[in-house]
Order: C-alpha cells, then sequence, then structure tokens
C-alpha cells in the first residue's frame, strides 16, 4: 500500500513539472515570434517580440509584423531601426514600450540650427518615463505635437546674466538647464531650441539645445553651456506602443482585426490611443500571437500543490493512526 501512495505522489509531482516547463516554454523567446519568422542573429541584441517583426515569414510568406506600424528592419547588419530608418531602437518591452535614440535640437545661430521632428502618429511619447530639458542661457525650447487636426505645445526657458553666475552642476535647476513634465497624447512631435537672442548678440561659446530625454539619462553641467561643450548628438527617448487604430478601444474595435489571442484580456486603462492585450490570470506568454497566444495555467499548478499538500497531510495522519493503533492493541495484549 505504501508503495502506491508515494507512487501516486510521484506521479502528481511528474505533472507539475511538466507544467511549469510548458510555462517556461511559453514565456521564452522562441515563443516571441511567428512561425517562419525566427532571427538568428538579434540585430543590435534587442529582442523582437511579435506584433513588431523584420521581414516575411518563410512558413506562409506572410509578415512578421502584425501591421506597418510594427515593422522594423536591421540597418547594416547592426542596428535595429524602425521601418522608415529614422531613429535606432534599444529596447522593446512586450508590456507596450520600447527604447528609441532621438536627435537634440541645436540653436546656435540663425544659420546654424537643427529642429527634431519624430513621426510616431499611433505611438506617444511616455509622459511617465520622459522629460522635455533645454539647456544653454537665454534659451527656450518648445516640443509640439500634432495629431487629430489639433497641435499642443509646452516648453521651458532658462536665462542667465552676468560675471559670477553659480550653475548647479549635476542639477537642472533653471539656470543653465530646464526641465518640464510631458504631458499625454504627445505625438508626431517636433523638437525646437532658441535663443532670446539675436544672431549678432549671441556670445562666442552659447549655443541652446532642447530635446525629450528617458528620465535620469542626462546629467547637466555648465561645460554644456559652450559651444562645442554639449556631448550628445542624440539621447533614448521612451515611446508608448499599443495596436489598433487611433481612435480604437476595449469596447469599440475593429472585430476582423482584433488582436488579442486565446486565454487574453483587452486592456487600454494606460494607453493614450489604441489598446493592449494582456494574458488573463493564470496565463502566460505573448498574447498577440496567432493562434494560441498565452498558455500554461498557473492556476494548475496551484491546485496540484494543494492536492499534493493535502494528500501528504492524509498520508501522515494514516501513518500516525496507524501507530497509534498498533500502540493501543499492544497494551490491550
Amino acid at each position: 500500500m505504501l508503495i502506491i501512495m508515494v507512487a501516486l505522489l510521484l506521479l502528481l509531482l511528474s505533472s507539475s513539472l511538466l507544467q511549469v516547463g510548458a510555462i517556461a516554454s511559453a514565456e521564452s523567446g522562441e515563443t516571441q515570434v511567428l512561425p517562419g519568422c525566427i532571427y538568428n542573429s538579434p540585430c543590435g541584441n534587442v529582442t523582437i517580440p511579435y506584433p513588431f517583426g523584420i521581414g516575411i515569414s518563410t512558413q506562409d510568406q506572410a509578415p512578421c509584423y502584425l501591421d506597418r506600424k510594427f515593422e522594423l528592419t536591421c540597418s547594416k547588419n547592426s542596428k535595429l531601426v524602425r521601418a522608415d530608418k529614422t531613429s535606432e531602437i534599444l529596447d522593446i518591452k512586450p508590456e507596450g514600450q520600447f527604447v528609441v535614440m532621438i536627435p537634440v535640437s541645436k540653436y546656435c545661430s540663425t544659420e546654424e540650427h537643427t529642429p527634431v521632428t519624430l513621426g510616431v502618429s499611433n505611438f506617444s511619447i511616455s509622459n511617465k518615463e520622459n522629460q522635455f530639458i533645454t539647456v544653454g542661457c537665454d534659451s527656450y525650447g518648445y516640443l509640439d505635437s500634432t495629431y487629430d487636426g489639433n497641435t499642443y505645445s509646452t516648453g521651458c526657458l532658462t536665462r542667465c546674466h552676468g560675471n559670477q553666475i553659480v550653475f548647479d552642476n549635476g542639477n537642472c535647476s533653471g539656470i543653465g538647464c530646464c526641465e518640464v513634465d510631458i504631458p499625454p497624447r504627445m505625438t508626431n512631435i517636433s523638437v525646437k531650441a532658441s535663443s532670446f537672442t539675436t544672431s549678432s548678440e549671441l556670445p562666442s561659446l552659447n549655443c541652446s539645445y532642447s530635446f525629450v530625454a528617458m528620465k535620469d539619462t542626462y546629467t547637466f553641467s555648465s561645460t554644456h553651456l559652450e559651444r562645442n561643450g554639449f556631448p550628445f548628438e542624440e539621447l533614448p527617448v521612451v515611446i508608448d506602443w499599443a495596436v489598433g487604430e487611433f481612435h480604437e478601444t476595449c469596447t469599440s474595435y475593429n472585430s476582423k482585426t482584433y488582436a488579442c489571442k486565446n486565454n487574453t484580456k483587452c486592456d487600454d486603462s494606460d494607453t493614450d490611443f489604441g489598446y493592449r492585450c494582456r494574458c488573463k490570470e493564470g496565463y502566460a506568454g505573448n498574447p498577440y500571437l496567432h493562434p494560441h497566444g498565452c498558455t500554461g495555467s498557473f492556476l494548475f499548478i496551484q491546485s496540484v500543490t494543494l492536492s499534493i499538500s493535502s494528500f501528504l497531510h492524509c498520508f501522515l495522519a494514516m501513518g500516525i493512526y496507524h501507530q497509534n493503533s498498533i500502540y493501543f492493541s499492544n497494551i490491550n495484549a
């Protein structure tokens, strides 16, 4: 009897381990792309989870990406860039963000200035993960966003005059460097640095710089105020991505192109545009992948664990009862 009970216990343990293996497989990189879209060497060491993708599937000749806004390409076999080749992608987070390099807008004179644009009509720059910054003296910068026929702007300014100005290196305090939070729903952005002084009035070592940057990636130094002292041509920016068209939500979407697959739920609680797909509680994997979506149930493992726990409890109780029965039988004898 004891051998049978131990064998049953081992069987239950084996089942739970197999289920854990299935979940681990669901979370592995192998299940992050469509069939036939295996990237032998990740471009720029960036993992590319679907709905993003490069090229065409070798299995059915279908695109490896959900739609054109998720299309990527590998530039010179070393940098992962968007299909329009305008910006390098450093990281893609399946939860709904990617990190991209965006140039710095520079203004040194009316003849020497570089505004910056980033066309992301279906995505938005993260207002939680980024800040808008302007560096310079007598400087100001704008961040403009245009969508749905409307234009929105934010910005900041910094002025400093005199021979004994004290700058707080390491701190964007408003003197030599200013920063502001970014409003939500900023898409199709343009960044422009400028100066309050005219070209003829500008000191020889003074330029203005404006840019969006991921928080904690830029540290101010007074040396950045010099004409050739600013060390960055571009900085990382976090972009929020979602699926669906511009005005689609979880309650109003095109059923023919609905992106959430099996064992998933729709989530638009933290999106500026469109919606995201999440695995239901107890499941793991890529919620956008056709046809399986999320797989593997943690609830099953929990039930197996409870079953094993109950089994062991009963097994020990039976052992104790059996020992007590023998003890009292010996006494009565």
